[in-house]
């Protein structure tokens, strides 16, 4: 209950007080009427009188200040609050986890990301950390000894992903700990790398393309005079490598212009069903043996057709310069088929003999290839490209051939 329930509306303590005053008045009129001395009581009572107005309104306006200030207090609590909700469903939203705790350990804050990743299950804010998330109880521990500013490294479990851990003194004695995934820091630290890269190799691309040409146009002429044989292969090795650097130079500078891209609603059956016809025309390749599951008419993606085209390309390509099967035992299998919140998948397989598990980290890595006439650039642009339209490449790795997985947002309407 607050102060102003108990204090009287100004209207109600106006009222008393004219009441009051006309008692009076009446009580002295009908006492005094008579006596000599009614004019003295008439002012002395008027003086009660204008007393009684003058605490009515002065306890009237004590009476709205006060109810006003309660009202403020009640708007900043209201305001607190929300304001409080806000911060929490902002923390429980961060991908870091966030937890806090006193010095013997016992949790007084914590958001979910760092629930999962310690895998403290229901109420965590009743748990210890000392006996909850032992390696990191013992950083806690060395911390409080000695403070220190760089992160620890730690696994909670053996099927838990690896964390880093910093830690940093909170109010009330208290300490916060920031707990990030390794991998999505190394997936950050290798993007800035990447992105560093590309502009320093478009950079170089640009300058080689010239001196290129000219290699290219010498050897042209060398070969058209009468060389005997070895000279003839040696010029066949320089034709070959000119090709390749010129290979490795456009794409290249494919990647420098991707910022011109133009996504559209693109219905796969025959977007696809047009790709294979090209692709088998320009290639020589079996259409035969190509199998399309696409059996959905109304399937469409949100993409740019010539990064989807490019996309695809690539993977073909690879497909029959890496899987060690002659183009006709090579197979290839496209299916798409919809998923949940609104995106697409579609996937690419063949039967060629599968990546090794320690060649997929660097899959989609630049200039990284196993084969000593590849560029390496091929899965690195796939991948570059899906990020352009906001979709992700996959590599899936199974006990026999090779799979490759694009998820991409559903056809805009």
């Amino acid at each position: 209950i607050t102060i102003s329930a108990y204090l009287m509306p100004q209207i109600y303590a106006f009222f008393f007080a004219a009441f009051a005053s006309l008692t009076l008045s009446i009580f002295t009129f009908a006492y005094y009427g008579n006596s000599p001395n009614v004019l003295d009581s008439y002012f002395e009572h008027g003086i009660l009188g204008a007393v009684l107005f003058a605490a009515a309104l002065i306890f009237s306006r004590i009476a709205l200040w006060t109810q006003k200030r309660e009202q403020q207090a009640e708007q900043q609590q209201i305001e607190l609050k929300s304001l409080e909700e806000i911060n929490n469903k902002i923390i429980n939203h961060l991908n870091a986890g966030i937890v806090i705790v006193d010095q013997k350990l016992q949790i007084k804050h914590i958001n979910q990301a760092a629930v999962d990743y310690l895998n403290l299950g229901k109420n965590p804010v009743k748990k210890n950390l000392f006996y909850s998330a032992g390696k990191l109880a013992t950083a806690l521990k060395n911390w409080q000894t000695q403070p220190y500013s760089y992160p620890v490294i730690f696994q909670q479990g053996e099927k838990s992903p690896k964390l880093r851990a910093t830690m940093e003194p909170f109010a009330n004695n208290w300490i916060m700990v920031v707990l990030e995934k390794l991998s999505v820091i190394n997936e950050e630290l290798q993007q800035i790398k990447l992105s560093s890269l590309g502009r320093l190799t478009a950079s170089i691309a640009h300058e080689i393309r010239n001196p290129l040409s000219a290699i290219k146009q010498a050897t042209q002429l060398l070969e058209e005079q009468k060389a005997d044989q070895g000279e003839q292969k040696l010029i066949r090795i320089i034709e070959n490598n000119v090709q390749r650097m010129n290979a490795i130079v456009d794409k290249i500078m494919q990647l420098s212009k991707k910022e011109h891209f133009h996504p559209e609603n693109i219905r796969l059956k025959d977007f696809i069903q047009l790709f294979v016809y090209e692709f088998c025309m320009v290639e020589s390749f079996e259409q035969g043996n190509i199998n399309m599951n696409l059996d959905v008419d109304d399937l469409a993606v949100y993409f740019d057709a010539t990064h989807l085209n490019q996309i695809l390309w690539n993977l073909f390509n690879n497909s029959i310069k890496h899987s060690r099967q002659s183009k006709a035992a090579l197979k290839i299998q496209i299916t798409a088929k919809n998923l949940a919140d609104n995106m697409i998948e579609i996937q690419y397989c063949d039967n060629g003999v599968t990546i090794a598990a320690e060649q997929v980290e660097s899959l989609f890595e630049p200039f990284y290839t196993s084969s000593s006439s590849g560029t390496g650039l091929g899965l690195y642009i796939c991948k570059e490209l899906c990020n352009l339209n906001q979709a992700e490449i996959i590599y899936l790795q199974g006990k026999q051939g090779n799979c490759f997985k694009i998820n991409a947002q559903a056809s805009k309407t």
